[in-house]
């Protein structure tokens, strides 16, 4: 059972990082907006 919950986590933080891709997306015309979105994406991947 622990092994699903491991898996299950990466497929949670992967959604969470496709909202924030949507988020930069609608948020494009502020780009210190975007910029800390990017990082915490980059952060969201290496967390992996």
């Amino acid at each position: 059972m622990q092994n699903s919950k491991g898996q299950q986590r990466p497929l949670i933080l992967f959604s969470l990082f496709k909202s924030t891709i949507k988020l930069a997306f609608k948020t494009k015309k502020n780009s210190n907006q975007t910029q800390a979105i990017k990082s915490f994406s980059f952060l969201s991947i290496l967390s992996f």
